[in-house]
């Protein structure tokens, strides 16, 4: 190696070792006097817009989001212009407004503020650590029953569904207790959604968003209901996309029905869960049907897509099993269950 070529490498060699001596200092943090100049410090409303962007990136179905804005809207609509931090330091203010909601709204609405107030701050706390601890750490929650109400008198709940003098409302019901759908996703089918050629409804934004959309299959019974309800529609709601049509409601279907004489929507959906169970049916089948959530390691590895055939045939054993209940001759000696 001539004299040159030795200069050359030991010059390489410097100027490698002064740029990975350099490099520390390229990747350097900011120090914490330059974190502070940049802090964001947000109001509530500001927090509550981020985070609903948030939600629908997440794809977080529009009944939630919603939710989330009407609560905080309705019961913290004070403090929208208070920023975090001013919130985050007040937790008495947290307590009284919880007992506040309590006895206005309720003890289950008053929970639900909290806790979309607590999911809103923390997404918030996710990007500025210097914010105090969620202050709603200090509410005492309200303790919560669940519904446990169901249908047992099926014959007099078909006469009650009968006597309704809207075919669509009858409908409507009839729906809910051969689907177990949940309200706000029966109320919204649209007419496309219906595919009779496969026996299926799609339903493209149910509970917990776009991610979570299905494919519920349709016994015959329902099928056939469900095709009269079409022609009528053509009829009496020309060019309406929407399965179960209403001219009272603002988005023109069915929301929300009031019965003195029939339960609530949710209601069918546990007495489907429950019909289902009785016509024997597994666990993961009834899930599937409902569309709720499998999170144990054997359910994650099932795929509904591929079990439509077997989803088809467990709708029919339930719709075969409730068709049996209505039936007079099931009326028990006891009469109808107070639990409706």
């Amino acid at each position: 190696m001539t004299q040159f070529q030795i200069t050359q490498s030991r010059t390489w060699g410097h100027n490698l070792t002064a740029t990975m001596r350099e490099k520390p200092r390229l990747l350097a943090l900011p120090s914490p006097l330059d974190q502070e100049e940049i802090r964001e410090i947000l109001t509530l409303q500001q927090a509550l817009d981020r985070y609903i962007a948030r939600c629908r990136l997440k794809g977080r179905s529009e009944a939630t989001i919603h939710g989330y804005q009407d609560v905080i809207n309705r019961h913290g609509r004070d403090w929208l212009d208070r920023t975090l931090d001013e919130l985050g330091r007040s937790r008495r203010a947290f307590t009284a407004r919880h007992t506040h909601i309590t006895l206005n709204s309720g003890p289950t609405t008053a929970n639900q503020f909290m806790r979309a107030f607590r999911a809103i701050y923390r997404h918030a706390r996710r990007f500025d650590p210097d914010l105090p601890a969620p202050p709603t750490e200090v509410v005492e929650y309200n303790p919560e029953h669940r519904r446990e109400k169901i249908i047992t008198d099926w014959p007099g709940w078909l006469a009650a569904v009968q006597a309704q003098k809207n075919p669509i409302v009858r409908d409507w019901y009839l729906f809910l207790a051969f689907t177990g759908m949940r309200k706000t996703s029966a109320g919204a089918v649209r007419v496309r959604h219906v595919k009779f050629d496969r026996g299926f409804l799609h339903v493209p934004n149910p509970k917990g968003g776009s991610r979570r959309a299905f494919d519920l299959p349709l016994s015959r019974h329902l099928t056939e209901i469900l095709a009269a309800r079409i022609a009528e529609n053509q009829t009496q709601y020309p060019g309406s996309p929407w399965l179960f049509p209403s001219l009272w409601s603002a988005p023109g279907h069915i929301t929300e029905i009031n019965s003195r004489y029939l339960p609530s929507p949710h209601v069918h959906r546990h007495s489907y869960a429950t019909g289902a169970k009785a016509a024997g049916l597994g666990e993961y089948d009834i899930k599937l049907l409902l569309n709720h959530k499998i999170t144990d390691v054997t359910g994650r590895y099932l795929h509904a897509s591929m079990l439509g055939a077997h989803l088809q045939a467990c709708q029919e054993k339930v719709t075969a099993w409730l068709l049996n209940q209505m039936a007079p001759s099931a009326q028990t000696a006891e009469g109808p269950n107070e639990g409706q």
